[in-house]
């Protein structure tokens, strides 16, 4: 409960510092220069982990182009690298065709001289996504970060989770992605 107050007062400190002037303000961006929620935001001890992770949710600002129940698998890491291993459905193929595995390399990264923790992940493997990706929030469930791949003007963002947790409401988890998000949402794993 501690948690969620302290990102929840973050999250309000990030809309109220907005004015009506900037009225275009990203809360994420805000949020790089508040030290004191960084461990949040810790990219790497969300993906070290030897549970799958299955992205639930993800922002209609990028297209899917017809990928579906999204898993990713760690193969190895050694601070910053992660090697993982992504599989998916590919609902336009034919079937006996339609799963898809391909190799993604992540490189954790510090977005500011304000954080001291790696609160971005980085990857050439996911073309049309982005290749910088900010976390703007983490914890032993679930994961939100920022596609930095802008379609109709905004960015968006996805929602990950690890496999011990896919079932479970995480309300918490969608208030804050909801916070986040510009835009309408389509769900990825239901």
């Amino acid at each position: 409960m501690q948690m969620f107050l302290q990102v929840a007062l973050a999250i309000l400190y990030a809309f109220t510092s907005c004015n009506a002037e900037e009225c275009d303000c990203y809360p994420e961006d805000i949020l790089e220069s508040i030290t004191e929620i960084s461990e949040f935001r810790d990219a790497w001890n969300f993906f070290d982990t030897s549970q799958r992770l299955y992205l639930l949710r993800i922002s209609l600002t990028v297209s899917l182009m017809g990928k579906q129940c999204i898993i990713i698998e760690r193969s190895s890491a050694t601070f910053p690298n992660i090697v993982s291993k992504l599989t998916y459905i590919d609902s336009l193929k034919r079937p006996g065709q339609e799963r898809r595995t391909k190799v993604v390399r992540l490189t954790m990264k510090k977005r500011s001289e304000f954080n001291p923790k790696p609160t971005c992940f980085f990857t050439h493997d996911l073309p049309g996504y982005g290749e910088s990706f900010p976390v703007v929030y983490w914890d032993s469930k679930c994961m939100i970060f920022l596609l930095t791949s802008a379609a109709y003007g905004r960015r968006g963002c996805a929602f990950l989770v690890k496999e011990s947790e896919r079932d479970k409401p995480l309300e918490y988890c969608k208030i804050i992605f909801r916070f986040f998000l510009r835009g309408k949402i389509t769900n990825v794993y239901t």
